[in-house]
């Protein structure tokens, strides 16, 4: 190793984009740069901005002449060494470590949390401990980073030990109530919708309705003490400034979204023009401007003129969702039956389910009428007026019990459930569960909960919603090999480790034939998703498929040579070409073995040559006996 010195106290080191130099500090005072080409090396010094050369924390070069600093009181700088221009960024007490995240992002690590620095907008986003939130780093003091081959970033902190920040596959916006942010009040969502503003309102089961600002993120909650009947809400629409607010017992209320009142309001009563229940599920407004109303009765018509219900639709007990197709056509989901009303208001199809309730109904871009049941989601084949279900999980029950479908412009169909999100492939059936370990904020989704507006889905949980661009999957991320951890084999009344990751796999006895094989994902994003297969050769004649496990046992193998590979699957269910192969001997015992045998063989040998000779020699007496006769 060589070295070279450039004064004293060397408080930090960057490199640039070239790898050609390398930055450091001289007498907390000067700015040094080192090039070395064609194992020439030389220094360059540049004087410190004012007032922070006796401060500085770490250095990063973020380019061949511009740097970030960071200081012990100062905050964060950022400095054109040749332009000698410099300002300062934020204002922090001590910063310990700086991480390039990608080209124009950069974590910051301070004594108050973590900073993201974004470049080229010139934007700003502090994460610091949030005791209420388990998903918030745990410590504020952070003094480290390591962002590991897939992307991921670990933090170190002082108190906490280590947080992990996963490279997620979809990066999702968690939006729920929290006691130390002024922001979505109550916790049970239920419906979504858009006024004309660009507003969403968010019904909730617990705290009223809630106006979302999208682009600044804030939240102004209206409820019982503003108005309305019922915290309650189940079904919402917007009709131009006039959001429709059905609620779970208590009628209807109308909410004008500008002057932030409610302006009328609907009970049921026993005139054939009033609502006909209080329970309203489901509100729709038509192309045609008309408004339905779905409730535990039925269906019903707004009429606008004389501020009245009319039900025309006859045979519908309950209804849980409407929805309109691209003919104009209305369906409406009952429970276990779907059912297809004309624009001219007549039923033109119903539709049983076989088993299990219909949640919700949707088409899709080439016009396909999906369903999400309470076993998975079904697709109705309108030639034979028959479901075909798909299975969203193997593994999960509660997987398959789904609520709401969007598609997304892939064709990929997204699926909310009793436990994760789905995106789901229909044409070859490969799905993909994302739960709170690749981002979500909750596990279990809520009915009637979801909404697609400019690019972006929205669901509800009953934990808040989530928000996220469906097209910002990364399906084509490589995945690492699986690894071999460790094999433990087994006798009678033995049991050892005989591989704990090492290079080699040592021969086995076979008296302790059974062969138990562990093996590591290598992967923080999300092993759990992917699906895994192996075969061992030639014990097996085809492949063993297995998800959410990471070990598989082979009892009892003969003595002889075996072949073990397994693979992953990608993000998207298919296989990849990450194939590991190890190669497994079981020794036979020694009256088995190759020098056994060969004794055998020279033991057979002799016997045979002693009968030959014996044989021979009886011969040879006969014929001497009888000579002599």
């Amino acid at each position: 190793m060589i070295s070279y010195g450039w004064g004293n106290a060397a408080v930090g080191t960057g490199f640039t984009k070239s790898e050609h130099y390398v930055w450091g500090v001289e007498n907390a005072r000067e700015l040094v740069r080192m090039y070395w080409a064609d194992n020439n090396i030389s220094f360059v010094k540049y004087s410190l901005p004012q007032g922070i050369a006796n401060d500085i924390s770490v250095l990063y070069a973020v380019s061949d002449y511009e740097l970030l600093i960071g200081t012990k009181s100062k905050g964060l700088w950022i400095y054109d060494v040749r332009l000698m221009n410099s300002r300062q960024i934020f204002q922090e007490s001590y910063i310990r470590d700086i991480l390039c995240f990608s080209p124009s992002v950069y974590w910051v690590a301070t004594e108050n949390g973590i900073y993201m620095y974004n470049m080229d907008k010139n934007e700003i986003r502090h994460w610091v401990k949030d005791p209420h939130d388990i998903y918030a780093i745990q410590d504020h003091a952070i003094y480290t980073f390591f962002k590991d081959a897939e992307g991921g970033v670990w933090c170190g902190s002082y108190f906490r030990g280590l947080s992990y920040v996963p490279n997620a596959l979809c990066n999702f916006k968690n939006y729920r109530p929290s006691k130390r942010y002024s922001g979505l009040e109550g916790t049970v969502v239920r419906e979504l919708c858009k006024d004309n503003d660009g507003n969403l309102w968010i019904g909730t089961e617990d705290h009223g309705v809630n106006c979302f600002d999208v682009s600044a993120e804030r939240f102004e909650n209206y409820s019982k003490s503003h108005g309305l009947n019922t915290n309650n809400i189940h079904g919402l629409c917007i009709d131009n400034d006039l959001l429709w607010c059905g609620s779970f017992d208590s009628g209807i209320d109308l909410f004008d979204v500008k002057k932030k009142k409610i302006v009328h309001s609907f009970r049921a009563g026993d005139g054939k023009s009033n609502l006909k229940s209080n329970f309203v599920f489901t509100i729709l407004k038509t192309r045609a401007n008309d408004i339905w109303i779905g409730t535990d009765t039925g269906v019903q018509i707004y009429n606008r003129e004389n501020n009245s219900f009319s039900d025309p639709i006859k045979g519908i007990r309950i209804c849980n969702q409407l929805y309109q197709d691209h003919k104009n056509n209305i369906w409406v989901v009952c429970s276990n039956e779907l059912i297809c009303v004309s624009e001219e208001q007549e039923i033109v199809g119903r539709y049983s389910l076989d088993s299990g309730l219909i949640q919700s109904v949707m088409e899709t871009r080439n016009h396909e009428i999906w369903v999400a049941t309470s076993q998975g989601i079904s697709r109705l084949d309108l030639s034979k007026k028959i479901f075909v279900n798909h299975i969203l999980s193997e593994q999960n029950a509660s997987t398959n019990y789904a609520f709401r479908i969007l598609e997304d412009e892939q064709g990929y169909l997204w699926v909310s459930t009793g436990y994760g999100l789905v995106r789901y492939q229909p044409q070859t059936g490969t799905s993909y569960v994302f739960t709170t370990l690749e981002g979500l904020s909750e596990n279990r989704f809520n009915v009637s909960s979801s909404l697609e507006s400019d690019g972006f889905f929205y669901f509800g949980t009953i934990n808040g919603f989530i928000a996220f661009d469906s097209n910002s999957f990364a399906s084509n991320r490589a995945i690492p090999k699986p690894k071999l951890s460790k094999i433990i084999c087994k006798g009678v009344n033995t049991e050892r480790t005989i591989y704990e990751g090492s290079d080699g796999i040592g021969p086995v006895n076979y008296t302790e034939n059974s062969l138990t094989f562990e093996f590591s994902p290598l992967t923080y994003t999300a092993p759990e998703a992917l699906r895994y297969r192996y075969c061992l050769e030639p014990v097996d004649k085809g492949w063993h498929v297995q998800q959410g496990s990471y070990s598989f046992t082979y009892p009892s193998l003969s003595p002889g040579k075996y072949i073990l590979r397994f693979q992953s699957t990608d993000y998207n269910g298919e296989w990849t070409n990450n194939e590991t192969v190890y190669k497994i001997e079981i020794k036979p015992p020694f009256y088995f073995s190759w020098w056994a045998k060969l004794l055998y063989c020279v033991l057979a040998f002799v016997v045979l040559f002693m009968c030959c000779i014996n044989g021979r020699s009886k011969s040879e007496k006969g014929r001497r006996t009888i000579y002599r006769r």
